[in-house]
């Protein structure tokens, strides 16, 4: 479940995920907990994550 996405100006996004009881922020490019999946970007309120060569674009409050 992506819970939200964070962007500076100048400097690398990351996301906030929930899997379970655990929430964790993940740099673009890095895997998303134990799930496999990577994150590969963000923009606004969404995030692209990519998994065996499958590319997927989820919003805040939804992906899980």
């Amino acid at each position: 479940l992506l819970v939200g996405v964070v962007g500076a100006p100048g400097q690398a996004s990351s996301a906030i995920f929930q899997y379970g009881n655990v929430s964790s922020s993940v740099n673009v490019g890095e895997v998303i907990g134990t799930s496999g999946w990577t994150l590969r970007a963000t923009d606004g309120d969404t995030a692209l994550v990519e998994r065996a060569g499958v590319s997927r674009r989820i919003s805040i409050g939804n992906g899980g």
